[in-house]
């Protein structure tokens, strides 16, 4: 009776040292849960920001190229001012 009883109180030790340790488990997942949580939504946070820059940078563009072709800016000479500039020159010259 007595080896039986050694190891029903060894069966009781490991199953008790288990269920300890699953409780220890559940709490440390309790606090490394916002952790975890945070470095996900800051993963979240860098994409959605460089998505942002990206679509605003594209808006910008095509928002100026519009501007650009219904609106010439009157100050400063752009690159296809110049061109047509020196066509004129060129064509009033050859006359």
């Amino acid at each position: 009776g007595d080896g039986a009883s050694r190891e029903q109180q060894t069966t009781l030790l490991r199953k008790a040292g288990d269920q300890a340790g699953r409780i220890l488990e559940g709490e440390t997942d309790v606090v490394i849960a916002p952790a975890k949580w945070l470095v996900n939504m800051l993963t979240y946070i860098v994409c959605a920001t460089i998505l942002m820059v990206g679509i605003l940078s594209l808006y910008c563009g095509i928002r100026r190229k519009i501007s650009s072709l219904f609106m010439p800016s009157p100050a400063g000479s752009t690159l296809s001012k110049m061109i047509r500039d020196e066509a004129i020159n060129i064509a009033t010259l050859r006359r």
